[in-house]
């Protein structure tokens, strides 16, 4: 018998954003939709952007050379 693998691809993670904090990035989404080259974000690529972002200044405060990701590491492509 044959069966496909499917691929897992990234958890699903449920996170409270403080309503605010989620008007500001829904109006940033909506402003990408024209000025972003890569096309416009939308919440999930935002907020994975973000962490990366985060962790690598975090990496770069504390002195270290290089990223913090993994090499391994890629981004889900459902969310980019």
């Amino acid at each position: 018998m044959f069966m496909i693998e499917m691929a897992k691809g990234s958890p699903v993670l449920s996170v409270r954003i403080p309503v605010e904090l989620l008007a500001l990035v829904d109006e940033v989404i909506a402003r990408s939709a024209d000025t972003r080259k890569d096309g416009p974000w939308n919440r999930s690529s935002f907020i994975v952007a973000a962490i990366e972002e985060k962790l690598e200044k975090m990496a770069r405060s504390a002195g270290k050379p290089q990223t913090p990701l993994p090499e391994s590491y890629g981004r889900d492509s459902s969310t980019f």
